[in-house]
């Protein structure tokens, strides 16, 4: 795998929040194998879990997919999240339906007729609802940018990583961006990259880190350190000298 897909598949990773998305999907598995619903109750118990294994599992994977492709798509970048979410939802429901034919075929020998795409829109309405909760704060950010002349700082990010800036750090003599769609590292002073960022909403709170105002969270300490939580889930340090500009941003 080159360094280019690596890091493509890394920004998509980052964005779903993969490791949740995983904590997620097996707790929803092991709640449908206790209740049994669909008439799934009186199977045994451990054909019942590979049942809702199966189902839950590939219906997953198919509605991140398809939601990666309608949210992170340019074509539908102007859609409302509600209209892009649905939309997602509807292109999953048929393979999904015939991922759930299939597995009643061999589980259950049963031939299911279409009122299964009943069951089926239930099951990726749940699955896509759960995910959009989860990434929602991370969907129309950028309320704070003007949308007729957005600052020259977002030339150098390339165009899988959006504008939906969170945040700014150095790394060595790097700036690493991180943006709701992931992160990218640009060669320039933070200085620099905050001068070009006028008229944007944001905060520094560290010599090494500067945070839009609006994907900030609250502040909290560990250790008797301050820092500061942002939307996507990231920590920050908070420096004595920023701390005032930090609770002033919050409090407003």
């Amino acid at each position: 795998m080159n360094n280019t897909l690596r890091a493509s598949l890394h920004r998509v990773l980052n964005f779903w929040h993969w490791r949740e998305q995983m904590i997620a999907m097996g707790l929803t598995i092991v709640i449908f194998t206790i209740m049994g619903p669909f008439s799934t109750f009186d199977m045994p118990f451990g054909i019942r879990l590979m049942y809702w294994a199966l189902e839950i599992g590939i219906g997953w994977i198919l509605v991140l997919i398809c939601l990666t492709l309608f949210v992170r798509n340019p074509i539908t970048d102007e859609w409302p999240v509600f209209a892009r979410v649905g939309a997602a939802i509807l292109a999953a429901s048929l393979p999904i339906g015939l991922v759930v034919i299939q597995v009643e075929w061999i589980i259950r020998g049963n031939t299911l007729g279409p009122g299964i795409f009943i069951k089926v829109f239930f099951i990726c309405a749940l699955i896509g609802g759960v995910i959009s909760l989860r990434i929602q704060s991370r969907l129309g950010i950028t309320e704070s940018i003007s949308e007729n002349s957005p600052p020259d700082f977002f030339k150098r990010l390339p165009y899988d990583v959006g504008t939906d800036l969170i945040s700014l750090s150095m790394q060595d003599h790097y700036i690493e961006v991180t943006t709701a769609k992931g992160t990218e590292l640009i060669l320039m002073r933070l200085s620099d990259a905050i001068a070009e960022l006028e008229g944007v909403a944001g905060v520094q709170i560290h010599r090494s880190h500067w945070v839009v105002k609006a994907a900030m969270r609250r502040t909290k300490r560990e250790g008797g350190r301050l820092f500061l939580e942002l939307i996507d889930g990231h920590q920050l340090p908070v420096s004595r000298t920023y701390a005032p500009s930090v609770k002033a941003a919050l409090a407003g």
